[in-house]
């Protein structure tokens, strides 16, 4: 067969979309790259992949999510749904806000959908954690003043997690390779 370079693109998205572990959000690359290489409409590419077109049009939307939340799709930690239900907050920060929330209390998407129209705390602000003994609680002050410092020290996000009293999780976002090195070379010293 001789096919020109946008079949060939065409097929291999095909393809691709019948993998099972392609995540959405490389599906949404997909698409919005086919779209800005050979141009053409949402509906179109949604008729050549044999997708409706909210199903295009929804999956590229997902790209309009800060990094931090792509990388929680990504990685499973939450799902489309979830992501999508993101969207339909204001800003950045409180879409990452409510993604932490979303993994650290394990909600479902119809949960993480009345999160969004009841509003989310932003990181500022009290944060709750699920505690499975006595259900919701807030987070200890000086948990939520050290995760302020922390920021403010690396320059970027940091979530602070207590399983236990003694036992936790200190997590330090990074957003491209240059940020990676330069938190590294922060905390050797």
């Amino acid at each position: 067969m001789e096919l020109d370079d946008q079949r060939v693109f065409e097929l291999a998205m095909v393809e691709n979309l019948q993998r099972e572990d392609l995540n959405a959000i490389d599906k949404a690359v997909a698409f919005r790259e086919y779209l800005s290489r050979y141009g053409g409409t949402q509906e179109e590419l949604a008729g050549k992949l044999g997708l409706d077109r909210s199903t295009v049009s929804n999956l590229i939307r997902l790209l309009e999510l800060p990094e931090d939340v792509q990388f929680a799709v990504r990685d499973n930690e939450i799902t489309q749904g979830h992501a999508r239900a993101l969207l339909g907050l204001p800003d950045a920060e409180s879409r990452i806000a409510a993604c932490r929330r979303v993994i650290a209390e394990r909600l479902s998407v119809r949960q993480t959908e009345a999160l969004v129209a009841t509003g989310v705390p932003t990181p500022a602000k009290t944060r709750v954690r699920k505690d499975p003994a006595h259900g919701p609680a807030v987070k200890a002050p000086h948990l939520v003043e050290l995760e302020q410092q922390l920021h403010q020290r690396f320059g970027t996000s940091v979530l602070i997690r207590s399983r236990t009293p003694e036992k936790g999780q200190i997590i330090i976002d990074y957003n491209n390779q240059e940020e990676f090195e330069r938190v590294s070379a922060m905390i050797r010293g």
